[in-house]
């Protein structure tokens, strides 16, 4: 899922500093998780499970007969939802994102979840906290079906789509990202060319003319995730490239394809997951035959760099077998201030993993001090609309030792990973000192700014 995700402070009507921390990269257990150790292994019972999740052999719905294969991570409550098909009762769980508890399960209704190879699959969560579940269809003139719930306490899901995908499998692999009505799913599978995107009125925008570098069947069918916008769709196979594809409404798409395995990865990386922290975008992916967790810089995506691997599984551990390359991964919480991110990770019969990434924090630079002379003044005006005018070489022509991140987490003020007329406002504020004068400015286009700019610093200057 995309992430545009907020930074440590929002920056309202005084400068922000954010101190800087070294450079390195790591990924742990997180002990709070599956008991102490980072995992809640295949059938592992926990003490406060709700009542009645474990049977005879353990936990019902987690086990090593190929029915876990979708996991999602809820932005708002911090939860996770779990889709399992076993048989022994409901089995759309909500685990606790701390510690991996069974805490409850989604309300299905009745007689509405229904059709399809699998009638539940996968899963993924919107920035709103909805929740999205997809079947397997393997039939293309049978319906694949998404069903939303509005939250995890929901009486109910609707369902979000039913009809053809126009693909003749779709649900191995399933992503949404944006929220209520501008929520869009994307879908792919084994056997499919391509993808097909959803919007929340049903239209289906199926992609499968691609230019570029070739493309094999399938090739989106284990993983698949929006990534730097929503017209952004990057996907992956084992033993196959990392596709990165930007489509149109007309169903075409432009395609690179990067060797991950030749960048530090290796042939079993299936799932994956993108999100910008600081300005910089990150992939995790999973490994499906041992479970072993990734994560690249992808800011030249063409040239991924590997900062980190792990896993939480405790070393000498013997993994069922994943002949399926089934799994999901998706980032938690993200913490910039503190440099710690949380990621969930599960390769079907292989138990799930939570693990903390730790990133360099973002340099102690001031909000808006383009100039990097420790103040907001007119002199950063010019060079605050060089970058929200995506004038990066000038900027960079004038302070060669800094970096397009750098100017970008300077002017981000509302932390979506861009500098945007979103981030007006704040630029304002912080040029003004605060005092709450900007509240009843209105926010003006990007080619007008300067002259509202003018007025308020000549206000400024009166003051």
């Amino acid at each position: 899922m995309r992430r545009n995700l907020a930074l440590a402070a929002a920056c309202a009507a005084s400068l922000i500093v954010v101190q800087s921390a070294s450079a390195q990269f790591t990924l742990t257990a997180s002990t709070a998780f599956g008991g102490g150790d980072g995992w809640r292994s295949p059938l592992e019972v926990l003490t406060g499970d709700t009542a009645g999740t474990a049977g005879g052999t353990g936990y019902n719905y987690l086990g090593a007969g190929n029915l876990e294969r979708g996991l999602a991570f809820n932005p708002v409550t911090g939860n996770l939802v779990l889709v399992s098909r076993s048989t022994a009762g409901n089995g759309i769980r909500v685990l606790s994102g701390s510690t991996g508890l069974d805490i409850g399960f989604m309300n299905q209704g009745t007689a509405i979840i229904a059709g399809g190879t699998f009638t539940t699959n996968m899963t993924a969560i919107g920035a709103d906290g909805a929740v999205y579940v997809a079947n397997l269809q393997a039939v293309q003139a049978s319906p694949t079906r998404i069903y939303r719930w509005e939250n995890e306490s929901a009486a109910a899901p609707t369902v979000f789509f039913s009809a053809s995908s126009n693909l003749p499998r779709v649900g191995d692999s399933f992503d949404v990202t944006g929220s209520g009505a501008s929520t869009l799913a994307v879908l792919s599978g084994g056997g499919s060319f391509g993808y097909s995107v959803i919007d929340s009125t049903g239209a289906v925008n199926t992609v499968t003319n691609f230019n570029g570098a070739a493309i094999n069947t399938g090739a989106f069918r284990l993983g698949i995730t929006f990534a730097g916008t929503a017209n952004d769709v990057w996907g992956k196979q084992t033993s196959s490239p990392l596709a990165i594809s930007n489509y149109n409404s007309g169903g075409n798409a432009t395609l690179s394809a990067t060797d991950l395995s030749a960048n530090g990865g290796a042939a079993g990386e299936t799932a994956l997951d993108y999100a910008m922290i600081g300005g910089k975008p990150y992939l995790a992916t999973i490994d499906a035959n041992n479970s072993s967790v990734r994560i690249y810089d992808v800011t030249d995506p063409a040239l991924p760099v590997k900062v980190a691997e792990g896993r939480s599984i405790p070393t000498g551990t013997i993994l069922s077998g994943n002949g399926n390359g089934t799994a999901s991964i998706k980032w938690g919480t993200i913490n910039e201030a503190t440099g710690l991110a949380t990621i969930y990770a599960m390769s079907t019969n292989q138990g799930i993993q939570a693990l903390t990434f730790s990133f360099p924090t973002a340099p102690s630079f001031i909000k808006g001090d383009f100039n990097f002379d420790g103040e907001v003044l007119d002199s950063d005006i010019s060079l605050f609309v060089s970058a929200l005018t995506g004038d990066f070489a000038s900027l960079l022509a004038q302070f060669p030792t800094r970096t397009e991140a750098d100017f970008t987490f300077i002017g981000d003020f509302n932390g979506d990973g861009e500098v945007l007329d979103s981030d007006i406002t704040g630029f304002v504020a912080a040029l003004l000192g605060g005092g709450g004068r900007v509240a009843a400015i209105p926010e003006p286009a990007a080619l007008g700014l300067i002259a509202p700019m003018g007025l308020l610093l000549a206000r400024r200057r009166r003051a």
